[in-house]
């Protein structure tokens, strides 16, 4: 009886051990890979990845560092990109998994300004926000949306501001 009881004991004390390897496995694979951390990026929808053993995670993604109300997307895989633009700002983002979570990571997305003239007399936004667009010699200025184009007079000259 106590050669029985002690193989009882052993195979639930390796069964134990097993399933603490298994955690601390899952937790130690469960890295946030991409954006790095500190990245300042004009991609309003910034793609994230992952190493992680799993197959389903929740990404975590919020504008405050201790995740109060985060954006949560249920993911199949390890690789995530917003459906739509994130606004301009500093987030935070990680992934979890059966209750185990990553480390965080800072985000910041930036505004950019920017005009391509596409011939002589068209231009566009180009930018990743809608820009006011002031003409010379012309007087006033109008408000140009992202990857909107317009035809200016060859000669003139145009200056972009943040709307």
């Amino acid at each position: 009886m106590m050669k029985r009881k002690t193989v009882h004991i052993a195979a639930a004390n390796l069964v134990a051990v097993v399933i603490a390897l298994a955690v601390m496995w899952n937790v130690s694979s469960l890295q946030p890979l991409y954006p790095l951390q500190n990245t300042i990026t004009d991609e309003r929808r910034p793609q994230f990845q992952w190493q992680g053993t799993g197959e389903q995670y929740t990404l975590l993604v919020d504008d405050d560092q201790d995740f109060s109300s985060p954006m949560e997307f249920a993911v199949a895989g390890n690789l995530y990109t917003p459906g739509s633009d994130l606004e301009f700002g500093t987030y935070w983002w990680k992934v979890t998994i059966n209750g185990v979570e990553s480390g965080p990571r800072k985000l910041m997305i930036v505004s950019k300004v920017a005009l391509s003239r596409l011939q002589k007399d068209v231009i566009s936004n180009s930018g990743n926000t809608p820009v006011i667009v002031h003409r010379s010699p012309l007087e006033g200025a109008f408000v140009l949306g992202v990857n909107e184009t317009t035809t200016i007079g060859e000669e003139e000259s145009v200056k972009a501001e943040q709307k």
